[in-house]
């Protein structure tokens, strides 16, 4: 092989290192400009990757080509340009005398194709797919304008879905990310015409109404994209169920710009969680006052973890014939500021800015002490404690109750844990084999606040689960006449049949108790039996026939 031969082979190499590692054009010159090749650029040089050969004039004519279709992003270097101004490479094979300069060209094409990618990426999400924040302002704007246009509204949907940290936690950011693109679809799929949705990050969306005639138009669209988001969601083998809260602001009625609107669908949206999840709310005047206090809720609530303002009382669960079986655990918040308060008042938002992941460990604790003091009084019992779905996520949950167990001394068969249905359907897999050890270590196990989730024989034959807790919403037309008399009886018979106890939760009356006996059911608690009391209150009950 002669020598140029030689040179041009590797001069050929080079180029196309160069471009496929790059993705831009260069021409490679070999010693006296004799030669060059090109490599793909298409039709527009006509050059296609060939040896090109020329003369003195050639330079002058790629000058004028590069000056018609492209974008020179560098200089032709010729003879003693330095090497830091090209590659190594290259360079080196100049310092051998054989490339005499390379010139590196990017079309004005690809350079219109890169604006655009930088442009789409500056406005929209990467995940979803939607559109980003950045975009919000813009179109909101645009809605406003159209709205004083037509002397209409505008609205703006605040969407934030319930309970997808645990998903994350449990099953993987993967699986989070899939059901927020399979969210983002949801809503692209539901605009009407016109109508914009953005990702404003996390797990909040944000949908545009650009022409709504009234505030029941509104709800309509919120009510609609409530059963649209609640629908299951398959993934990598999942039946997942995951649900929304959705706040609605209207221009020009709650707001006038951006800011204001946002905030009005943002308390909206909160009132809608904190009565429940799953639903929405229209903004109404009074939500800006419940914001402020659930912001000050939130700080109190921090200063009370240290300022030794939370306290545990007790409810006893009866049998229903009567005996003491156990003692259910009960958080209040004695705040000096706002009195005392129930759980039911303060325990979302501790699970929403994951404040509940101290209070729990710090619950179970003072609850396993108490078992454990009442125990070495001569009077067991086991102590019910509830957990939450971040609590139960948390890789580490059995070890530390177990750590807890050993450190109080109290016997996992004197201890109840109390799991929701919502936590549980998360990932049946992961925990049943949670449940396993901690069964392993003597801990019972129920299933709370039964038949308000998405009950399923299936995976209850799956859980060693040793009883149902019945929720209270099932006693509230408990009475000969009342309809949840044979859905009470089908829950015990179907728990029974699996080896589980029953128990019935916010017992009220001397006729619900019967009913329930009746029934078959197990045990009861309630306001019937006196309510929670305070642990000194509860050693009365002790010995009681």
């Amino acid at each position: 092989m002669s020598t140029l031969a030689r040179q041009l082979r590797e001069l050929h190499r080079l180029s196309t290192s160069v471009y496929e590692s790059e993705g831009d054009l260069y021409f490679a010159y070999l010693a006296g400009g004799k030669h060059a090749f090109a490599m793909p650029f298409g039709a527009a040089f006509g050059l296609d990757g060939a040896l090109l050969h020329g003369d003195a004039g050639f330079e002058p004519s790629l000058r004028a080509a590069v000056a018609l279709n492209g974008h020179a992003m560098g200089t032709i270097a010729f003879g003693g340009a330095p090497a830091s101004e090209m590659d190594s490479e290259v360079a080196e094979m100049m310092g051998r005398g054989l490339a005499h300069g390379v010139l590196e060209i990017r079309s004005r094409r690809e350079q219109k194709r890169l604006s655009n990618k930088l442009k789409w990426q500056a406005w929209h999400d990467p995940l979803t797919r939607l559109p980003n924040r950045a975009r919000l302002g813009k179109w909101i704007e645009s809605a406003i304008a159209k709205a004083n246009q037509t002397g209409g509204r505008m609205a703006l949907v605040f969407i934030d879905l319930d309970r997808i940290k645990p998903v994350n936690d449990t099953l993987g950011h993967a699986v989070g990310d899939e059901i927020l693109v399979a969210v983002g679809a949801r809503l692209q799929n539901s605009l009407a015409p016109g109508d914009r949705a953005v990702r404003l990050g996390a797990d909040e969306f944000v949908i545009i109404v650009r022409d709504i005639s009234t505030p029941e138009k509104a709800a309509g669209i919120a009510g609609g994209l409530i059963e649209t988001l609640r629908q299951p969601y398959l993934l990598f083998g999942y039946e997942l169920f995951i649900t929304a809260s959705i706040g609605v602001s209207l221009y020009p009625d709650h707001g006038r710009d951006e800011k204001s609107l946002l905030q009005a669908a943002d308390a909206a949206m909160y009132r809608a969680k904190k009565q429940g999840r799953n639903d929405y709310r229209i903004f109404s005047s009074e939500l800006i006052a419940h914001a402020l206090n659930r912001f000050e809720l939130e700080n109190q609530l921090r200063r009370a973890l240290t300022s030794g303002e939370l306290e545990l009382l007790y409810q006893p669960i009866l049998r229903v014939s009567g005996e003491l079986d156990s003692l259910e655990v009960l958080l209040t918040w004695n705040s000096p500021r706002l009195g005392r308060l129930p759980a039911a008042q303060f325990i979302n938002i501790a699970e929403e800015t994951g404040m509940i992941v101290t209070i729990g460990p710090w619950v179970l604790r003072k609850a396993c002490e108490q078992g454990a003091r009442w125990m070495g009084e001569g009077r067991p019992i086991r102590i019910a404690v509830n957990v939450s779905g971040l609590e139960f996520a948390r890789i580490d949950f059995v070890e530390s109750v177990a750590a807890v167990l050993r450190e109080t001394g109290l016997p996992g068969s004197l201890l109840e844990l109390e799991v929701t249905e919502s936590t549980i359907l998360l990932d049946v897999g992961d925990t049943a084999q949670s449940f396993s050890r901690l069964r392993e270590l003597g801990v019972s196990l129920a299933i709370d606040d039964f038949g308000t989730g998405y009950s399923s024989l299936s995976y209850l034959r799956r859980l060693p689960v040793n009883a149902l807790k019945i929720d209270q919403s099932f006693l509230s037309d408990l009475d000969a006449n009342g309809t949840s008399v044979p859905l009470v009886q089908a829950i015990v018979t179907m728990a029974h049949s699996i080896g589980m106890t029953v128990t019935a939760e916010g017992v009220e009356t001397k006729e619900q108790l019967g009913i329930l006996r009746l029934v078959g059911c197990d045990k009861a608690q309630g306001h019937y039996f006196g309510g929670s009391l305070p642990a000194a209150e509860v050693e009365k009950l002790f010995g009681r026939p």
